[in-house]
């Protein structure tokens, strides 16, 4: 990399720039390239998919040689996902999870425990529009509401998955 540096590109090509190092190597990577993406292109080819995530602003997924989606790191994580919402409640909900499904269509509910709900929705953009009504709709103190973790690795499985059923 240093090599490829010293002549001041603007683009940078980076083949696996992680591979085989130790996590103080890969840090000091990440690092570099974190610095130097400000100044110039880089294009960086790697299976090493947490490293893609937080080094990214545009990914490309390739499968088999052919490129299967393309967009924002953030349009990548939500592509055809389904958002799901852990809510702590204060105290047991006062309504089931059949009443508030009649309440709040869009949205699937269900009790994990007493004070530990789940809520699925179609799409991102369905969330933002109910969440709130159906926050309201528990008619109980709430803790947190939590987005439950998504990364790349099983963005890209989804997408592959998905590709290969079409």
């Amino acid at each position: 990399m240093a090599a490829a540096l010293v002549t001041d590109p603007e683009i940078l090509i980076l083949d696996e720039p992680n591979s085989a190092l130790d996590p103080i190597g890969r840090a000091d990577v990440r690092g570099i390239i974190t610095a130097q993406k400000r100044h110039r292109c880089i294009l960086l080819s790697s299976h090493m998919l947490s490293e893609v995530e937080q080094l990214a602003d545009h990914i490309v997924v390739i499968d088999q040689g052919r490129v299967i989606t393309q967009g924002t790191t953030a349009s990548i994580l939500t592509e055809g996902i389904a958002p799901v919402w852990t809510i702590r409640l204060g105290a047991p909900a006062q309504i089931s999870a059949a009443d508030l499904a009649v309440a709040v269509p869009e949205a699937r509910f269900e009790f994990e425990a007493d004070m530990l709900c789940t809520v699925r929705f179609p799409s991102f953009e369905s969330a933002a529009e109910h969440l709130v009504t159906a926050l309201q709709t528990l008619r109980t103190p709430i803790i947190e509401v939590t987005l439950r973790d998504r990364d790349l690795d099983a963005s890209f499985a989804r997408i592959v998955q998905n590709q290969e059923h079409r």
